[in-house]
């Protein structure tokens, strides 16, 4: 048998590698055919190797679970065809004797047909794990060194208002990211948006001021979801025909985000006494995470997919950016996506307490920025234990049922921070599928959205992230406003109600959505 086969890749090299005619002797007439130039190249290739490859007309690979998309793999294995390499074997006829017959329909398929990379998320998953680490590592920092300086009114006004403005920015460049992205493709903003980071940072290493602190944290607020929104593309660009399969993906995601958000926040906890230090390690973890998504990450937006950057569309977008945070809620895309979209600003607008409740913290329930960041290390426990199962029970349950239980949990931990602080704690841990309550709603707003704009993943990513910025910027006046009324009447747990009253209007929403 085996000098058979070697016999064969002999007698195949020599008759595609000389261009004869391929007809061999048979007891009945062969068909002759001449190989075209790129046949025998392929053939070529594949006997001068020692092997017979048959690949299927028109086959693709489709991922088919998350656990396939996370794999190195960089290279396609094609099976082979039974039925192909029976026509292109060599087959034994009535007298016994072998003859080579190929089919020219069969050789025209495998000669057009071409390996199609496997692009893994690998390295995606890591660089945002390391990139929230080295935010979080500097996010206990601003406020003690602003109230120190300032007060806890003018701190608490300072960090609103940095906040606020870093959204309006976010939203004028929104429109703008969309286009790049789908002009310059994924990679480059990213790379752009977490080198800024890592420079910034690391400026700040040298003075710690409260001005120097202050610009950072502008600066950066702007730039952490710029990586994400690109990152978020490349998600799009491989998953967005599936919701369930992206969000299953986004549920490990957010486990590997919650992951660098304890670590992060366990390191700030540990050495808030020393900001100087906090900045010099966010620069080094910004650094890493650059590091792999430049050699790690693959780009996935094809050269023949993209579309021509226009700088005066450009300019266009910026002086639109206000409507375009509000497309997705009011535009033309049908009423599930408005629908969908308003549901993702309640469940967004909670998380938009951020400096606020770290002064409710402080002010209110006597936490000083160890035991604060102690806190903040529990509720992220709950996030990445509700992102381990988040990503299961949304294949087990669906989408709708899912959301449904996790906008429940989350009226758990204001109702509970409305009686005190420990019965706050209990709510957390109890509620603790709330922090992964807007998972299956991104994910089923991205193919449905996706449905009116094709191939555009850019485009649509820029106008969710302009109207999650949207939220950025009413969020922090809204519950400052909301802090500060409270306070004067002695009832600063107002806030926690608000949070109440958005859940059930989200749970009211979320019932008139045909999932």
């Amino acid at each position: 048998m085996k000098k058979n086969g070697l016999l064969l890749i002999a007698l195949g090299q020599f008759i595609v590698c000389q261009g004869s005619i391929v007809s061999l002797a048979s007891s009945k007439s062969a068909r002759r055919w001449t190989p075209s130039e790129k046949t025998q190249n392929l053939f070529h290739g594949n006997f001068r190797h020692g092997k017979f490859l048959s690949i299927r007309g028109g086959s693709s690979i489709h991922i088919s679970n998350v656990t396939e998309i996370l794999t190195n793999t960089t290279t396609l294995v094609q099976k082979a065809d039974t039925d192909n390499s029976t026509n292109n074997a060599a087959k034994e006829d009535e007298s016994g004797r072998s003859s080579l017959m190929l089919s020219p329909e069969s050789a025209s398929t495998n000669a057009t047909v071409t390996k199609k990379p496997i692009i893994s998320l690998t390295p995606l998953l890591i660089s945002n794990f390391l990139a929230l680490l080295s935010v979080m590592t500097t996010a206990l920092s601003p406020t003690p060194i602003l109230i120190d300086r300032f007060g806890s009114q003018k701190a608490t006004s300072i960090l609103s208002s940095l906040s606020s403005l870093a959204a309006v920015i976010e939203i004028c460049v929104s429109p703008v990211l969309g286009a790049i992205l789908d002009s310059w493709g994924r990679k480059p903003a990213m790379i752009l948006s977490i080198a800024s980071i890592s420079i910034i940072n690391g400026i700040v290493s040298r003075n710690a001021s409260p001005v120097a602190v202050s610009i950072a944290k502008l600066l950066v607020t702007i730039s952490l979801p710029q990586f994400f929104v690109a990152g978020s593309a490349i998600t799009a660009d491989l998953l967005a025909s599936s919701p369930q399969k992206m969000g299953s993906f986004m549920g490990i995601q957010m486990v590997l985000m919650q992951i660098g958000f304890i670590v992060g926040i366990s390191i700030a906890g540990k050495i808030s006494g020393s900001p100087q230090l906090a900045y010099t390690l966010s620069s080094a973890f910004a650094l890493l995470s650059l590091f792999v998504i430049t050699f790690g990450q693959q780009e996935t937006l094809a050269s023949t997919a993209r579309v021509p950057f226009d700088t005066s569309t450009a300019v266009r977008k910026i002086l639109q950016a206000p409507a375009s945070a509000a497309r997705l809620v009011a535009g033309r895309r049908g009423g599930k996506v408005r629908l969908l979209a308003f549901l993702l600003v309640l469940q967004t607008l909670p998380q938009q307490r951020g400096d606020i409740f770290q002064v409710y913290a402080r002010d209110v329930w006597g936490l000083e920025a160890d035991s604060f960041a102690a806190f903040v290390k529990l509720v992220g426990g709950a996030g990445l234990l509700s992102s381990l199962l988040s990503s299961i029970l949304i294949g087990k349950m669906g989408i709708k049922n899912f959301t449904t239980i996790s906008i429940l949990s989350s009226l758990c931990f204001p109702l509970g921070s409305c009686i005190s602080f420990r019965t706050g704690l209990i709510g957390v841990l109890i509620g603790f599928l709330a922090s992964s309550q807007s998972l299956g709603v991104q994910a089923e707003l991205v193919v449905q959205a996706g449905k009116y704009d094709g191939a555009n993943q850019g485009e649509l990513a820029g106008e969710r992230a302009s109207l999650l910025a949207l939220t950025r910027v009413v969020g922090p006046l809204i519950y400052g406003g909301i802090f500060f009324a409270g306070s004067k009447v002695r009832i600063p747990q107002l806030m926690f109600a608000f949070d109440c009253a958005l859940a059930i209007i989200a749970l009211r929403i979320s019932s008139y959505i045909l999932w």
